[in-house]
């Protein structure tokens, strides 16, 4: 994100319930490559829900979203906000 104060450092993906428990992480510290064919936080998302069976409220916000991961979602038959 070239507007951020510091642009590297490391970022840390995780999939968390509403009670708070930690199901899936992953440490991100830099590109390594395409992942499936879409963009980073798209491919994010597909990882993590893809574990998940159908009908999970999945919330993330502005970065990872947009139509090509409203659309994957939808087609999971995830709810997403």
């Amino acid at each position: 994100l070239p507007r951020k104060p510091k642009t590297t450092g490391i970022k840390i993906w995780m999939l968390v319930d509403q009670n708070g428990y930690l199901h899936q992480f992953e440490i991100y510290t830099g590109r390594n490559g395409t992942r499936n064919g879409t963009g980073l936080a798209a491919s994010i998302v597909q990882e993590f829900v893809s574990k998940l069976s159908p009908g999970h409220k999945v919330y993330f916000d502005s970065f990872f979203s947009s139509f090509d991961t409203a659309k994957w979602l939808h087609e999971q038959k995830q709810n997403f906000c």
